[in-house]
């Protein structure tokens, strides 16, 4: 189309008087943008959808007001150049914008789930996760709400949430180094985003959050910090969907860390020492674990089988160790159990057998694989396995396969407590 044959449309609609558009002028302006190449922009969202579908279809009407506007714009243009207007203006010219204030951050939230408390800006709401996730999980981001594996901290003004702060914290496995962790909590959005967007951790700046020392990042519309304290990672997300879609981005992270300057680490674990502990030795299984104050120990009475016990989480046929009095998010008391099979495959064969594949549930899921310490220099492989209502490490002892169950989805932390107490026996039962 050329700028002649719209210079017309427009001239068409000027004769026609200004309250009102022709269809030859709303045609041209079709046309102007069906035959002006286009850039694609392929940036991909990062983990958290922010805009529901009923924002992307004011987006598209958004988009209809832009062209009627520039419409006007060009009308206006043409009438400083032709010559004075049909009428003339009695508005007084506009002041400069005014700059948005930064809110003050003067709310104060806490995180029992995660282990933290943080100060956040004035006008903002928070939705608090409920789960602890895997690295994977985490990596997979959250599209509703009510959130699950992370806090959401957002905006409540304008509808539409452009940007927000996203906040989990997670145990690592046992045996899992922190670059394993980042590695597993980066490979999906590596993989879906590209290394420039995904920054490494050798490339990190170091940030001091409440005492320890962490990175600090930026990707593509997104800063993010990571701050281990002792098993536990920590992760701070702000995400910015108005961001440049490459990778930098100094104002988020500019806001990112003032929110990090607020936050009080609590890593829920932490209150949980071995320090004390009793000894138990078990003759029947050829183990020896810690117990803490208030814990009772009953031991096996029998060998524990698949046949007969896989289904049954009170066991008589397991070491047991109650504390009535512990108090969980499910509930009082708490139940943790300890035995042994015999059994000359991997963790994994065993878990198929203990667990088959057509009985597990979604919320059932699986660590990556991992070593434990068993006493002196050696290591057994583990796995880690969160189901949906306890939580147990399985520990390959060649001829043998260890369990220790924690009999509370939240109680992952107790299982370490004991976990880290765990010796077998240099020559076996």
């Amino acid at each position: 189309m050329s700028d002649r044959t719209f210079e017309r449309a427009v001239l068409e609609w000027l004769e026609d008087g200004t309250d009102r558009t022709p269809r030859p002028a709303i045609d041209a302006v079709l046309l102007a943008i069906r035959t002006t190449p286009q850039q694609r922009d392929l940036r991909i969202m990062r983990r958290f959808d922010l805009m529901p579908s009923s924002m992307r279809a004011a987006a598209g009407i958004a988009l209809v007001a832009v062209v009627a506007l520039g419409v006007l714009a060009y009308t206006a243009l043409q009438s400083s150049i032709g010559g004075p207007s049909r009428t003339p203006s009695n508005t007084m010219p506009t002041a400069p914008p005014t700059a948005v204030a930064t809110p003050a951050w003067t709310r104060t939230m806490s995180s029992t789930m995660f282990g933290y408390d943080a100060q956040y800006p004035d006008g903002w709401r928070v939705a608090l996760g409920t789960t602890q996730g895997s690295a994977s999980e985490l990596a997979l981001g959250e599209h509703a709400a009510p959130p699950r594996f992370w806090d959401h901290i957002t905006p409540t003004q304008g509808g539409a949430v452009a940007s927000g702060l996203f906040a989990t914290s997670t145990v690592i496995p046992v045996g899992m180094a922190e670059d394993a962790w980042i590695d597993a909590y980066q490979a999906p959005q590596v993989q879906a985003e590209g290394r420039a967007c995904i920054p490494q951790r050798s490339t990190w700046d170091t940030i001091t959050i409440d005492g320890h020392e962490g990175g600090i990042y930026s990707g593509c519309g997104y800063a993010e910090s990571m701050v281990f304290v002792g098993r536990r990672a920590y992760v701070f997300s702000y995400i910015n969907m108005t961001a440049n879609s490459g990778p930098g981005g100094t104002a988020d992270r500019s806001f990112l860390e003032t929110f990090l300057g607020t936050v009080t680490l609590r890593p829920p674990e932490t209150a949980i020492s071995t320090d004390g502990w009793s000894s138990y030795h078990s003759d029947r299984y050829g183990f020896a674990i810690g117990y803490g104050k208030g814990w009772t120990v009953t031991p096996a009475d029998r060998e524990w089988s698949l046949a007969t016990d896989r289904s049954d989480w009170l066991s008589p046929a397991a070491e047991r160790f109650y504390n009535p009095e512990l108090v969980t998010p499910e509930g009082a008391g708490l139940l943790v159990t300890a035995w042994k099979v015999p059994w000359a495959g991997d963790v994994d064969a065993f878990l198929d057998a203990y667990l088959p594949t057509g009985e597990r549930r979604e919320c059932d899921r699986l660590e990556p694989a991992v070593t434990v310490s068993a006493g002196g220099d050696s290591a057994l492989p583990a796995r880690l396995v969160h189901f949906c209502e306890d939580v147990q490490v399985l520990i390959d002892g060649e001829k043998d396969t260890y369990v220790i169950a924690a009999w509370r989805s939240s109680a992952e932390s107790w299982l370490h407590a004991y976990l880290s107490t765990f010796r077998v026996d240099a020559a076996g039962p």
